[in-house]
């Protein structure tokens, strides 16, 4: 029940890229090291409180377990519990949403198993499915410290709590040799994964500026004959180059990866990114219209 799964997305370029699920234990270890990160705010808030009621009713909250005093020190106490309690909630709730959005779906928990959160068809985890998995963590909570959660867990494929049936999303491993993106691509590929991650969309290609020629690859696609010996590679390889954008970056640089290494391969190309290989070679058609 625990072996470890794969999740398997297929591109519209009909090439499967497959993630490793992350499992129960690591983001329950995850969510320790996240819970210990927003304790900090919590204990700042309760000793703001503690000085606040300290400096302006000394007595009040003797007054109001005795039930006796002046009703507006009472509420004046009331309200700000009422305010701790919202902040606690809201930083709770937020601290997830921040941390995914700015951190391609990690949080400081995540970042230390090396997990990440994507939506299903690979795209990178966006605001609102964010927000639907982690107001949905009060669920996943009942009874008590993820039990709900963790029987969600068990009876779904993928390993998915309410909070990512809700939402869309799935809790993938990271490939100990990717680097955490938008690095794991350069150049224009870097250009359109931090766009994605901004929330920006229809990110064009070429880019503007165009990306420099290589001469050494240009030398290997002529001696390689690459546009008669290759055309099914670029109608694969341009619309990826359309289309990376609004995929997750890590799924970005696999896909890269399968599209470009055979033609790498048959070329005797090394050394290069495959993703800026794709680049390379597109532009080298394009040169030759």
């Amino acid at each position: 029940m625990l072996e470890e799964q794969t999740f398997t997305i297929e591109t519209p370029e009909h090439v499967e890229i497959v993630y490793t699920v992350a499992g129960p234990g690591s983001r329950l270890l995850a969510f320790l090291l996240d819970f210990l990160v927003m304790l900090v705010p919590g204990i700042l808030l309760v000793l703001l409180l503690i000085v606040i009621v300290s400096s302006v009713a000394e007595d009040a909250m003797r007054q109001i377990i005795e039930d006796s005093g002046n009703p507006q020190d009472s509420l004046f106490i009331y309200m700000i519990l009422a305010f701790i309690t919202m902040a606690q909630f809201l930083v709770s709730q937020f601290y997830f949403v921040v941390f995914e959005l700015a951190w391609n779906g990690q949080s400081p928990g995540k970042r230390w198993q090396r997990i990440r959160v994507i939506r299903e068809n690979g795209q990178p985890v966006g605001f609102f499915a964010s927000m639907i998995r982690n107001l949905l963590r009060i669920a996943d909570l009942l009874p008590l410290f993820y039990l709900a959660g963790f029987i969600s867990m068990l009876a779904t494929r993928h390993w998915r709590r309410l909070g990512d049936l809700a939402a869309g999303s799935i809790v993938v491993k990271v490939d100990s040799e990717t680097i955490d993106a938008p690095d794991a691509l350069t150049g224009a590929g870097r250009q359109a994964a931090e766009a994605a991650l901004a929330g920006e969309v229809g990110a064009p290609w070429p880019p503007r500026d165009g990306p420099e020629m290589d001469p050494d690859l240009v030398d290997r696609f002529e001696s390689g004959a690459l546009l008669r010996r290759d055309p099914g590679f670029f109608d694969v390889a341009e619309r990826y180059l359309e289309r990376r954008h609004q995929l997750d970056p890590t799924a970005a640089a696999a896909l890269a990866e399968k599209i470009a290494r055979p033609v790498m391969e048959r070329l005797g190309v090394s050394g290069v990114e495959p993703d800026r290989f794709v680049e390379q070679a597109v532009d080298f058609k394009r040169s030759k219209m």
